[in-house]
């Protein structure tokens, strides 16, 4: 029904579409929105590749986090469970689980929560008052259709909450995206993060991090590589880099910020090295002219029997770096 080779290079005109000419619309930087661990990476296999992915032609929790269609029956009865260690006592704690009514519906379940420590309270005079705590919580239902032996499409439903001391906050967001598969190639497409709050903290509604982007996916018949190539973030062209550099931003530096990079080396059948670099991250957290390695990720994945173990290291700034590590398990 379909010629692949065409579906194949309306999937990449599409890609390259996005990219050349972005959604010059009125979205705002990631900075001014609220619910900031709807845009992080859940597991390390994605930390890994950059922290952006949408699309992967393996089994892999993170990216189906961000696009539902990557549900598929290879999902069925596997769980996960992932710890971040992002900055000091933040820490980003995620639990995920697979099921297949059959090979063309997929369901799953996601909880997420990034927990920002105990702080303390105190007046004036700095008499301690007691302590609070900050978090953000998101649980998730997705459900991925296929609907050819090339074609699937799927949505989640996300349902948000987030405490500040007295101050609450809830929302709802959709995601939705469609996939193309082939062998040795994929390419998704998704938008995320459509929705609104309830309630905020100052009774003023904030914007949720809108976000349109695609991947593709190509491996080798002869080299055990895979590429991901992701244009994300595609709603807000102009991209708020707060940093000590004040040149000038053209147009050329303000398109890599859009584009994040990844490689999957896939040395045996219990064992992948990753690595990925995602440019926006490095402009936004590194120093000027003291940037280290911020912006590039490494990561490594192992297989045995019904378990997967992942860990990633992500270089942030030169005193912070954020470890992330994975669990997986067949049922």
């Amino acid at each position: 029904m379909y010629n692949v080779k065409s579906m194949q290079k309306i999937y990449i005109f599409i890609a390259l579409l996005c990219i050349a000419f972005p959604w010059k619309g009125s979205a705002q930087g990631s900075s001014q929105n609220v619910y900031p661990l709807l845009d992080i990476a859940t597991n390390p296999s994605t930390k890994a590749l950059g922290g952006v992915v949408y699309g992967d032609i393996e089994t892999n929790f993170g990216v189906a986090n961000f696009a539902p269609s990557e549900l598929d029956s290879t999902y069925h009865k596997k769980i996960e469970t992932n710890v971040g260690f992002l900055f000091q006592d933040t820490k980003h704690i995620v639990l995920n689980g697979g099921w297949a009514w059959d090979n063309n519906n997929i369901f799953a379940l996601t909880f997420q929560t990034i927990n920002y420590g105990d702080f303390e309270r105190r007046d004036s005079e700095n008499t301690f008052l007691g302590s609070y705590s900050a978090a953000s919580y998101d649980f998730a239902i997705s459900y991925s259709k296929k609907l050819s032996s090339k074609f699937n499409a799927g949505i989640s439903l996300h349902t948000l909450w987030s405490k500040f001391d007295i101050y609450n906050s809830n929302a709802i967001a959709f995601t939705a995206s469609t996939s193309y598969n082939i062998k040795n190639f994929s390419a998704t497409l998704a938008l995320r993060n459509v929705g609104t709050q309830f309630s905020s903290y100052n009774g003023n509604k904030e914007k949720l991090p809108l976000d349109l982007g695609v991947t593709l996916v190509k491996s080798l018949d002869h080299a055990p590589f895979i590429f991901y190539v992701t244009a994300h973030h595609l709603t807000q062209w102009d991209k708020e880099i707060e940093s000590d550099d004040k040149e000038t931003k053209n147009d050329y530096s303000n398109w890599f910020n859009h584009i994040n990079l990844g490689t999957r080396l896939r040395l045996s059948t219990h064992f992948a090295a990753m690595i990925g670099y995602n440019n926006n991250v490095r402009e936004s957290i590194g120093v000027t002219n003291k940037k280290g390695a911020s912006g590039w990720s490494l990561g490594f994945q192992v297989d045995i029997k019904r378990l997967q173990f992942a860990y990633s290291y992500t270089p942030m700034h030169l005193n912070n770096s954020q470890h992330n590590i994975g669990l997986q398990v067949k049922l």
